[in-house]
């Protein structure tokens, strides 16, 4: 019996024979062997070549089974790696195409002061101005703020499926 801890508990049943010519037995005829009915004769005495030869066996099912573990759970890790990688990705996106927005706008705003002909517009457009730069600093600090949340998601998630997938 083979227990992983891992990123899930995992357990196994690992079997190892040989035949009547001294060859390994594949683990699921063992396994269809293991669930037939049986009669206990009494205790066998096992030759300590065949021994030896059982416990080797047992090893290599062993670490088999493990460095299979190994190929799912870093499979696992590379799919959620992928998914943050993504979901960053959308974040930075959002944030930078906020910004830009912003920034067209202030150039219309702008364009628009330098044509405004009547005082109310000369006075009423600064002040629009002066809004929007506001808002440009504001964004651009949330574009840092998003990328320090960024890399405290990125951090705290290889940490944890680190430690789950530590067998």
């Amino acid at each position: 019996r083979l227990a992983i801890e891992s990123y899930e508990r995992e357990e196994h049943l690992l079997f190892s024979a040989l035949d009547e010519q001294g060859l390994p037995v594949e683990q699921e005829t063992c396994e269809k062997l293991f669930n037939c009915m049986a009669e206990n004769s009494g205790p066998t005495s096992i030759p300590d070549s065949i021994s030896q030869r059982l416990a080797a066996e047992s090893e290599r099912h062993a670490k088999a089974t493990i460095s299979q573990s190994l190929e799912a759970n870093n499979q696992h890790f590379n799919e959620a790696r992928e998914k943050l990688e993504k979901w960053a990705e959308d974040m930075v996106l959002a944030a930078e195409k906020a910004l830009k927005d912003t920034k067209e706008q202030i150039k219309a705003l702008r364009r628009q002061a330098r044509q405004a002909v009547t005082l109310e517009e000369q006075h009423e457009i600064p002040q629009q101005l002066q809004k929007l730069e506001k808002q440009q600093r504001r964004q651009r600090q949330e574009i840092f703020k998003v990328e320090d949340e960024i890399m405290e998601k990125r951090a705290s998630l290889i940490e944890s499926l680190e430690r789950r997938l530590a067998q």
